[in-house]
């Protein structure tokens, strides 16, 4: 075999290798594993898809380089916010509403400065000491010489609330008669809780039966309390 083709079979087998030398001397050097670093690569040339998905991680992103404008609207829910961190200034002024409130969450000490809410119950009684009429549910009964007791059945104790009874007529008509001058005093709790014990007396002062309006003024609710035999 001539020089020639032994020349020409050495290459053929050897084009692979060849072809790596004149790539390495070409590029002046080769590249090692893990030899690149950010000095190397031009600013602003690495995009979106040279990252790898989920690649990016909360040690990437630079504290409060976050913006509202980064973030997809309606896209946070409820586990993305840390309990306790929305606080006051974060709600929009006149944006809750009762649907906002979970039933039953708020109690007394929720209501700080607000002022209590506040009742006020009535009965008209007859002078012989049956109800005319009431505010609410009530039962009267009268004792002798201007003593009544009035029983709202369906209210709580009443040893908290203020009460104030006037001379009154119970109705309009001509029958009964006016009650004529007089005056009326008031005392919870004396004998039964959540009774109003009444007195009533003539213009000289002297204990009468007399019908009457009592008013009791109650803030904030009242316990019920069992209605009292005989009532």
């Amino acid at each position: 075999m001539s020089n020639r083709m032994r020349v020409l079979t050495h290459m053929r087998s050897n084009v692979v290798g060849y072809v790596a030398l004149f790539v390495a001397l070409g590029s002046g050097s080769a590249m090692a594993a893990n030899t690149i670093s950010s000095a190397d690569i031009i600013n602003g040339e690495v995009k979106s898809v040279d990252i790898g998905g989920q690649e990016v991680g909360t040690t990437d992103i630079a504290n409060n380089a976050v913006t509202t404008a980064k973030v997809l609207d309606d896209s946070l829910g409820n586990l993305d916010l840390k309990a306790g961190s929305v606080r006051a200034t974060e709600v929009a002024n006149g944006s809750l509403t009762g649907a906002d409130i979970q039933d039953s969450s708020i109690t007394l000490d929720d209501t700080d400065g607000l002022a209590e809410s506040s009742d006020i119950i009535w009965a008209v009684v007859n002078a012989d000491g049956t109800v005319s009429r009431s505010s609410e549910p009530a039962t009267a009964a009268a004792e002798g010489d201007g003593d009544y007791e009035v029983f709202f059945t369906g209210q709580g104790a009443l040893d908290g609330c203020a009460s104030i009874a006037q001379i009154s007529k119970p109705s309009f008509e001509e029958i009964p008669p006016d009650p004529g001058p007089g005056e009326a005093a008031t005392n919870q709790g004396e004998e039964v809780s959540g009774a109003v014990d009444v007195r009533t007396f003539d213009s000289a002062g002297t204990p009468a039966d007399s019908s009457f309006t009592v008013f009791v003024l109650c803030v904030g609710s009242q316990a019920p309390i069992p209605a009292a035999k005989g009532r």
